[in-house]
């Protein structure tokens, strides 16, 4: 919670690659916008950027992040490729990241997906969600999104998952542990 609701900071802070805990760090940041380095040890990016609408710095390699819970939460212009590799909860990560269409990497550890990429609207990037649980609104409003996303074999929660995703048409895999699938493919 370093700068936690600084809106007007932005100034250097040099390379964060020892960073583990980074929880609510520039949250409510609007006008940061400055090199971090490599985020390679982070573990918990829990709100790190979250409403710092102006940020769209490299971030590196986030191989070891694990919780990315609103992460990027409405990081309007945030476009940065990110390797995901050991991510298990994303819920809200990319929120409202209007601009956002990178790779990811390799989804399938992800658990919690909970409205991941909902409103992004650029988004369009092959995913592996084969791990997936918790997928409720995860593309809502995604509007060009029409790439694979591996089988959802796994997917309980599937709510409004594709909600008006009108280009959607790819295959999902077996959808047998399915509980709740209320408007998943509504347009």
């Amino acid at each position: 919670e370093m700068f936690y609701s600084s809106y007007n900071f932005n100034q250097p802070v040099g390379n964060l690659d020892k960073l583990v805990e980074g929880g609510y760090m520039f949250c409510d940041c609007g006008n940061f916008n400055q090199p971090i380095g490599n985020l390679s040890n982070l573990v918990n990016g829990n709100h790190m950027f979250c409403y710092s609408n102006n940020f769209n710095q490299p971030v590196g390699n986030l191989d070891n992040l694990v919780n990315g819970v609103d992460m990027f939460y409405n990081c309007q212009s945030f476009n940065q490729p990110v390797n995901l590799g050991n991510l298990v909860d994303g819920q809200n990560m990319f929120k409202e990241c209007d601009n956002f269409n990178q790779p990811v990497g390799d989804l399938s550890n992800l658990v919690g997906g909970i409205q991941m990429f909902q409103d992004c609207r650029s988004f369009n990037q092959p995913l592996n969600l084969s791990n997936l649980v918790y997928g409720s609104g995860m593309f809502n409003y995604c509007e060009i999104f029409n790439c694979t996303v591996g089988n959802l074999d796994n997917l309980v929660y599937g709510s409004e998952m594709f909600y008006y995703c009108p280009n959607f048409n790819q295959p999902v895999g077996n959808l047998d542990n399915l509980v709740n699938g209320a408007f998943m493919f509504e347009n």
